[in-house]
């Protein structure tokens, strides 16, 4: 009789073992998903009640977190509705999103802190975040974008960091994923040096820089979620999916143009601006 309960206690015990096992490896699914699509700190916000925090930077980041890979994942489900789904239009390689998106992101915030530190002092004159200010910023922010991205193009061993980014023939969100981990730092040090020696406020700064990074994920947009993408009049003003579709193309009319992210102000003072 002892020997039975200690064997069904050792089973017991071996099912109760596998299902932890099994909750754990959920968990690490769960974060993951979570991670992925951004809105893990969203969750949180609505879980504890506090709704009044969504109108603060932290809120605003959490609801708009989401945004491009729900997007990605609408752009899948038109294109395998109207069968004009392939899986080599959406493949990243999984060692260069990993990459990218943990090592290439940490190395990232390093050179950004470092170049604050360095540079903050040496700035022509201090900012104060106004919204009058904020356009200055935006513009320097832009311009300094322009520079990186002008250099990465047209510079041999910068190139060979940004190439993995025009990599995949086909234009879609999934491309915004597609980076090489050192590019992110080489293009902060760039961006944000500029734009400290210019005195743009380092939480200015960062503001920008999330504004920058969803409409730079936006404008890689696919046929299958927009497919004219002009947006009208906005397309004077701003660089739109279609702007970045010719930035993209290998057509020898559109190589080399359409550098800027949002504003086309400087694509159009250095005459890289191409319309589609």
């Amino acid at each position: 009789m002892e020997q039975k309960l200690n064997s069904q206690f050792f089973n017991c015990k071996l099912a109760a073992d596998q299902l932890f096992v099994s909750m754990d490896f959920l968990r690490a699914i769960w974060h993951e998903f979570t991670g992925f699509f951004g809105f893990g700190n969203l969750i949180d916000i609505l879980k504890s009640g506090k709704y009044d925090e969504l109108l603060t930077w932290h809120g605003i980041t959490s609801v708009l977190g989401p945004l491009i890979p729900f997007l990605l994942l609408i752009e899948i489900i038109r294109a395998a509705f109207y069968k004009r789904f392939k899986v080599i239009d959406y493949k990243i390689s999984f060692f260069t999103y990993v990459l990218n998106a943990f090592v290439g992101r940490l190395i990232s915030f390093a050179m950004v802190g470092l170049c604050i530190g360095l540079f903050e002092k040496h700035s022509i004159f201090k900012l104060s975040f106004t919204w009058y200010w904020f356009i200055y910023g935006y513009i320097i922010w832009e311009f300094s974008h322009f520079i990186y991205h002008f250099l990465a193009h047209k510079v041999r061993i910068l190139w060979c960091l940004h190439s993995t980014h025009h990599a995949p023939a086909s234009m879609n969100l999934s491309v915004t994923y597609a980076h090489f981990f050192l590019e992110a730092p080489y293009a902060d040090v760039i961006r944000t040096s500029i734009c400290i020696l210019l005195g743009v406020n380092p939480a200015m700064l960062f503001v920008i820089m999330f504004i920058d990074g969803t409409w730079g994920a936006f404008i890689h947009t696919g046929e299958n979620l927009v497919k004219d993408a002009r947006f009208g009049f906005l397309g004077r003003i701003v660089l739109t999916p279609s702007h970045h579709r010719v930035h993209h193309a290998k057509n020898p009319v559109y190589m080399d143009t359409n550098f800027c992210n949002l504003l086309n102000i400087w694509d159009k003072v250095f005459h890289t601006y191409q319309p589609e």
